[in-house]
């Protein structure tokens, strides 16, 4: 090996090194640049000329730069970046639906139903007294109003929420955008991508919060792109799109239109977006807030269904029937939206049928002089509140009762609880009946039942009274037979669904999400710490580790240089020589 060999051999030396600390240089630059992956040289040695080790070897060569980064890890930080993005988008939004349910807004709907049957049984002390009527109204009005409000403030969040939706969907078309484009200056680079290849995994890390996404690596250098469960996003230079156009069934919400890469596959994908921050605001948009406004249009239908009829049954001042106290504004809308007090009562206090007799003398057909009457009628109005649903029949046997009597239901109360208590009466043998359930023993004997009063329903009339279902209840009694005529009472009682009750669940449910939103929020905050922490070990640049590789590349890039200088003084020597 000749002196000029050894020369080389320092200069690659110091080519590689100045190289290396560029590249130092460069990450001590970058530690505090968001998404910044540091940096590595990896040098080789360059083997001797035509393989003869008597030539000896050409010193080092810069075979790459390539980013530390560890696929798995960024793997993990962008689900757990999902999986919190789901929860957190939904805080703001779960604020506003506790509000709403609150105890402290005033009016509350318990509160309305509160004023309504207070109201209501002010007035069966004095059912002529005119303040009193006037006051009934107001409540009925008030609780009318409170579900309307309801109704309302639940459809205005969910109108907001799409706000957010279309803020998120902008965005994610912006960075699907943008990745394609960084996968094109990616391939421009080549090996000079890192930056680029930075600066897209910070957007992909930003994508996987908004939807879940699978990022597959190619060859090339570029990334494609999977929406979970709907398609792909970006696939290199190309890019897909999702449009937020107007519900055709509720033209005041939007749903995601989904546009594959090239304009191709336009299909609808709003249900099929289930995590990330995209995800977690659908949720609560359709399923819980979409819930909460079909238990306060069912919370208002059965209200007003049940107040209505037992308002028909009784009789007003003027000696007529009852009518429906509450109407709909608009028949086909939400009922929570529509509910009113029946106009024609709120103009005439009159017509309210708190008394259940007739008040017209049966022959003349006249008015008995205004006596306001027993104002039992308005006390059954009021029971109500405790009973949702309490119809009574009564049918008459033969000399063996095995028929089916077809009510509604599944025999739930209004709200579909399904907690219903069945009292028997057979007037024979009150203590001997029993029933069974769907065709199957209940096993259960049930105390002496309550009778309307003697007259009874048939079962025609029963299925009037309650919806049209598809359960039988057989009553049959233990070990003998009904005596035709004897009258088999049924009492169907709600047990313990108030219409109080039913805000009181909702109310609950809307805590167990939020609490539980919260809660999740919180692991998947501290899973994200430690996965990101993890990250930082791995791609993160530690000034202590990069002062320690300048010093060890400062002292090469001497060594290196000493060497060349040796090499010079020894040519110089050698010349002298030869002069």
């Amino acid at each position: 090996m000749g002196l000029n060999t050894a020369l080389l051999n320092g200069a690659s030396g110091l080519r590689a090194t100045q190289t290396a600390i560029n590249t130092v240089s460069h990450n001590l630059s970058n530690s505090e640049t968001k998404g910044y992956s540091r940096q590595r040289v990896t040098m080789s040695s360059q083997a001797a000329e035509f393989g003869d080790p008597r030539r000896g070897g050409r010193g080092a060569t810069l075979e790459s730069i390539s980013r530390v980064n560890d696929r798995f890890v960024s793997e993990q930080v962008r689900r757990d970046r999902t999986l919190l993005g789901f929860f957190t988008s939904r805080e703001r939004a779960l604020y506003t639906l506790e509000s709403i349910y609150s105890e402290d807004v005033a009016p509350s709907v318990n509160e309305g139903f509160d004023h309504f049957f207070n109201s209501l049984r002010d007035l069966t002390r004095d059912p002529s007294n005119r303040g009193a009527r006037a006051h009934f109204v107001a409540g009925a009005e008030g609780v009318a109003s409170t579900l309307n409000s309801m109704h309302r403030d639940l459809r205005n969040l969910q109108i907001d929420m799409d706000q957010d939706i279309i803020g998120r969907v902008d965005e994610i078309n912006e960075l699907t955008t943008y990745i394609a484009q960084l996968n094109e200056q990616v391939v421009a680079a080549g090996a000079a991508s890192m930056d680029f290849e930075d600066k897209r995994d910070e957007a992909v890390r930003r994508l996987s919060e908004l939807v879940p996404i699978t990022v597959l690596p190619q060859d090339s250098g570029t990334v494609n792109i999977q929406l979970n469960g709907v398609g792909t996003l970006v696939q290199d230079h190309l890019a897909a799109n999702i449009e937020g156009l107007p519900d055709p069934s509720n033209r005041r919400l939007i749903t995601l239109e989904f546009t594959g890469v090239g304009g191709s596959n336009t299909r609808d994908v709003t249900s099929r977006i289930d995590r990330g921050e995209l995800g977690g605001l659908l949720d609560l948009r359709d399923n819980t807030i979409g819930g909460l406004i079909n238990e306060a249009n069912d919370l208002a239908l059965s209200f007003a269904e049940a107040v209505n009829a037992q308002h028909r049954a009784g009789f007003d001042l003027n000696g007529d029937r009852g009518q429906d106290l509450f109407t709909f504004a608009d028949p086909l809308g939400d009922p929570a939206a529509n509910i009113e007090l029946n106009g024609i009562i709120k103009a005439d206090n009159n017509l309210l049928a708190i008394s259940s007799g007739a008040l017209r003398d049966p022959v003349s057909g006249a008015v008995n002089g205004g006596v306001p009457g027993d104002a039992l009628n308005g006390i059954a109005i009021s029971e109500l509140q405790y009973m949702v649903r309490d119809a009574i029949a009564s049918v008459q046997t033969g000399s063996t009762y095995t028929g089916a009597i077809a009510v509604g239901g599944s025999y739930n109360d209004a709200f579909g609880n399904g907690v219903i208590d069945l009292q028997v009466l057979n007037d024979a043998d009150p203590a001997s009946a029993t029933f069974f359930f769907n065709g199957a023993p209940a096993g259960v004997a049930f105390p002496n039942g309550i009778d309307n009063g003697g007259v009874g329903y048939t079962v025609a009339e029963l299925n009037t009274i309650l919806n049209p279902g598809n359960v039988t209840l057989n009553l049959e009694e233990n070990g003998s037979t009904f005596t035709a005529g004897d009258r088999i009472s049924v009492n169907l009682l709600s047990r313990g669904a108030t219409f109080n009750r039913k805000v009181a669940e909702s109310l609950q449910s809307v805590g167990q999400v939020a609490s539980n939103n919260y809660q999740q929020s919180d692991i998947y905050s501290t899973r994200l710490s430690q996965s990101e922490t993890l990250h930082e070990s791995v791609s993160g640049v530690s000034i202590d580790e990069e002062l320690l590789d300048l010093s060890r590349f400062e002292k090469q890039f001497a060594a290196n240089g000493k060497v060349i200088q040796a090499v010079n003084e020894l040519m110089d020597s050698v010349l002298n020589l030869v002069q």
